[in-house]
């Protein structure tokens, strides 16, 4: 198996990714700002990411980093743009000076988002149409990581959380449900999102297959946000009386928001020599988790 370094790996995806990479036999260096990583740097430093690839050789490198509160990259455009670009930019620098008389290069596995799109779904790769600043600035780490052949995954997930203070949608939602707080949930807000082991699976097989280009990782089939409430609550068979069904005009937010992003899977499908799993399965993954609490 191959040496991977994950950046971000302190975060929601990295507390899932770095487990189940090391299962499967990688090795891997986890970056984080914070005291216990295996490599303590900031990405968003070309020289520092490039000494890293350098001094490591790692055949795979994965990149998590992000700004992803999308009101406050609305706001705070200049961290919007270091997160979600200029670490990308770093990590293409730092790959592209690979090579020569080091005889390596890594592949370069980007997580993206499906707030890409816009429009009425689901959208194939090619529909791009950023609304937002937040968007705009994961649309632009697309551009940077794609000129070093990498493999770049647009996708929303959920599930479990195994990072010390973050909370994911499903989390949310299973709490609410549980504790009969009352919460609004939006009928007119549709994704493909997928489990986040799911999520794993696919960059595991990327780093594995190398495909280069855009691919939408995503379920098959899409469905409403409310959607999706309600069915984890049927699956978790808890009462739902406490879920609100609203639309996304109720909330005052500082940025717009796409409404469909649902997707179109096919050409991961193919790269991966997978079948995406379907809406209903994913739900079905996430109940039997919560229900093993």
């Amino acid at each position: 198996m191959s040496k991977v370094i994950v950046f971000g790996a302190s975060g929601l995806l990295g507390a899932s990714l770095v487990p189940m990479l090391r299962a499967r036999g990688h090795t891997v260096l986890a970056q984080s700002r914070g005291p216990g990583a295996d490599l303590c740097l900031d990405p968003s430093d070309r020289t520092l990411v490039a000494a890293g690839l350098a001094e490591h050789r790692p055949a795979a490198v994965v990149n998590l980093v992000a700004a992803t509160n999308v009101d406050l990259c609305e706001t705070q455009t200049e961290l919007a743009w270091e997160a979600n670009a200029g670490v990308v930019a770093a990590i293409a620098d730092g790959i592209d000076a690979c090579g020569g008389e080091q005889s390596f290069r890594p592949h370069l596995v980007h997580v993206s988002t499906d707030q890409i799109y816009d429009g009425a779904g689901p959208h194939a790769e090619k529909e791009v149409h950023p609304i937002n600043v937040y968007g705009l600035s994961k649309y632009t780490g697309e551009l940077l990581a794609a000129r070093v052949g990498a493999t770049i995954l647009r996708s929303n997930f959920y599930g479990r959380s195994r990072c010390a203070g973050r909370v994911s949608f499903s989390d949310w939602l299973v709490h609410s449900l549980r504790e009969k707080t009352p919460i609004t949930v939006f009928d007119d807000v549709k994704f493909s999102a997928i489990h986040i082991d799911t999520m794993c699976d696919f960059i595991v097989r990327s780093i594995e297959l190398r495909p280069a280009g855009i691919f939408n990782a995503g379920c098959r089939d899409g469905i409403s946000k409310a959607g999706f409430a309600l069915a984890l609550a049927r699956a978790l068979d808890l009462p739902s009386d406490n879920v609100k069904v609203g639309t996304s005009a109720d909330m005052t937010l500082k940025a717009r928001r796409p409404l469909d992003m649902t997707l179109q899977v096919a050409r991961l499908e193919a790269a991966l020599h997978l079948q995406c799993p379907s809406m209903l399965k994913e739900i079905e993954h996430t109940a039997k988790e919560y229900l093993n609490d």
